[in-house]
């Protein structure tokens, strides 16, 4: 269901693992576990034509915690690139990362 976000040749960086293309980015999604999430903060901004090939492109910026089945909560960082293809808007880039603390 998530990969009809993605462009054809979207990219997905999970914690270090990277995938492209929408069918394999579906099937990474579909494999993880069961998570929970709680939003801390969203943000956007326009990216500047020069960095897009003079597309309209956004940068999204998502934190929070993820709770994943029965482990404890893990604060997290997201940031997808969207553009507008075909009157819709595609993920291009999507990066996920846990965050870990510093002992």
């Amino acid at each position: 269901l998530m990969m009809r976000f993605y462009m054809d040749n979207g990219v997905l960086i999970w914690n270090g693992h990277g995938t492209t293309g929408k069918d394999a980015i579906g099937k990474f999604l579909m494999d993880l576990p069961v998570t929970e999430h709680d939003l801390g903060s969203l943000d956007a901004q326009r990216v500047l034509d020069a960095a897009v090939a003079s597309k309209m492109a956004f940068l999204i910026k998502v934190t929070g915690t993820v709770k994943y089945q029965s482990k404890s909560a893990k604060p997290f960082t997201q940031t997808f690139i969207i553009t507008n293809q075909e009157d819709k808007w595609k993920i291009v880039s999507d990066t996920f990362r846990l965050q870990e603390p510093i002992p």
